[in-house]
């Protein structure tokens, strides 16, 4: 073998040199960065799409409740207090017909301890079977 194969086999045997271990280091410590932020950005885009549907969720069910053929609407009126820091707020609101039956507008508010409200209407005919 002559010396200049010797000394090109020693060298590639040698493995990497320090500049080069550093800047794969600091390559993989970037890209370990960027993974690490998209992570934390998609946890807080779920649990804020979390807080959304579940005060969807309560006033959906605190409107079907009102809206409901049964009794009186204004028996459904005040604040209540949810689970997760949620309060929801119903009102109710005759509105003026001549004739007919009776026209509310219902409606529920969700105020979220983050920051925040949701509010849904609707309206509702109530019909007096004593008068």
């Amino acid at each position: 073998m002559c010396l200049w194969t010797r000394s090109r086999a020693r060298r590639a045997s040698r493995g990497f040199s320090l500049i080069e271990v550093m800047a794969a280091l600091a390559i993989l410590s970037a890209a370990l960065v960027v993974v690490m932020q998209l992570f934390s950005s998609s946890l807080r885009t779920t649990l804020r799409n979390e807080d959304a549907t579940i005060s969807i969720l309560h006033a959906r069910s605190l409107l079907e409740e009102a809206c409901a053929p049964g009794p009186d609407p204004t028996e459904f009126e005040g604040t209540i207090t949810l689970d997760g820091g949620l309060e929801a707020m119903r009102s109710v609101v005759a509105l003026e017909v001549e004739e007919g039956p009776m026209l509310y507008e219902i409606s529920v508010t969700i105020n979220r301890s983050t920051g925040g409200a949701l509010r849904l209407e609707c309206t509702r005919a109530f019909y007096d079977v004593q008068q």
